[in-house]
């Protein structure tokens, strides 16, 4: 039986998005709410990140380490747990590879394979290896995680994914397809910093805004800031994500399932093979 764990707050409360902030992503008008220049097109969100958006993401990825050791220690942690000596690990969404180079080198016996849709993003992610020191126990791939078919079922011990379900029509097939990847006695951990805006009521969405207001912009971070307030609106809702967590265990033979909001409005999913 599916141990299925779900917050007591489980019923969030959706609120109207402020109507400023809608205007600032519907209306376009950037440049006048956050006081920045003229802001290039983005990617839809069903498109790979390419070009210089790539590039940007993967320096502001680069200059916040920060953010992916809380993933590589509960990477580390589920392989000690589950006695995983030399682990498989497969990263979907690596982008510049910035987790997967960590990972690998917080377990120097783990084998690391990064998956993304953008080849721009593969072509950073190698560099990042290099500087790493790890090519020699990663491999790069270019694949679309949404067609992760049925013979994908057991690639790697551990699967993991951060920031991309934001971007996933279809969440509950996709990430059923994925969790499929893990092996027994593995399991796959995802990470979003995407939350919906709607979902954090009026005084969250209000300290949002004065985050994002207060962001230091440059012009090389001009489009990634653009890209941040317009993923927060579009990202699933909490509720959402529990959804296709659901989906993943009545489609699965998983033993655990986890799904939480974390510190600054991260909403994280652990599937327990």
């Amino acid at each position: 039986m599916t141990r299925l764990l779900i917050p007591a707050t489980a019923g969030v409360a959706r609120h109207a998005v402020d109507d400023n902030l809608r205007a600032l992503v519907e209306g376009g008008g950037y440049g006048t709410y956050l006081g920045l220049g003229q802001v290039v097109s983005l990617s839809r969100d069903d498109e790979p990140i390419v070009g210089d958006e790539a590039s940007e993401f993967s320096r502001e990825a680069a200059h916040h380490p920060e953010r992916y050791r809380p993933i590589v220690r509960f990477v580390r942690d589920l392989c000690d747990r589950a006695g995983l000596t030399a682990p498989r690990i497969l990263d979907f969404g690596c982008g510049p590879a910035i987790l997967s180079a960590m990972i690998a080198r917080a377990i120097p016996a783990a084998h690391v394979t990064g998956v993304d849709l953008s080849r721009d993003m593969l072509t950073l992610a190698a560099g990042t290896l290099q500087s790493f020191g790890v090519a020699g126990r990663m491999t790069l791939h270019h694949h679309d995680a949404r067609l992760v078919a049925r013979e994908a079922d057991h690639l790697a011990d551990v699967v993991v994914s951060r920031n991309m379900l934001h971007r996933i029509d279809g969440l509950g097939d996709t990430l059923t397809r994925m969790v499929s990847a893990a092996r027994p006695r593995g399991g796959m951990a995802c990470f979003t910093a995407f939350r919906q805006v709607s979902d954090l009521g009026p005084a969250g969405q209000a300290a949002f805004v004065a985050a994002v207001r207060e962001r230091r912009v440059t012009r090389d971070v001009e489009n990634l800031v653009r890209s941040f307030v317009r993923a927060h609106l579009s990202a699933p809702s909490l509720e959402q994500y529990r959804k296709a967590a659901g989906t993943v265990a009545r489609h699965l033979n998983v033993r655990e399932v986890r799904v939480w909001a974390g510190n600054n409005n991260n909403v994280c999913l652990y599937f327990q093979r």
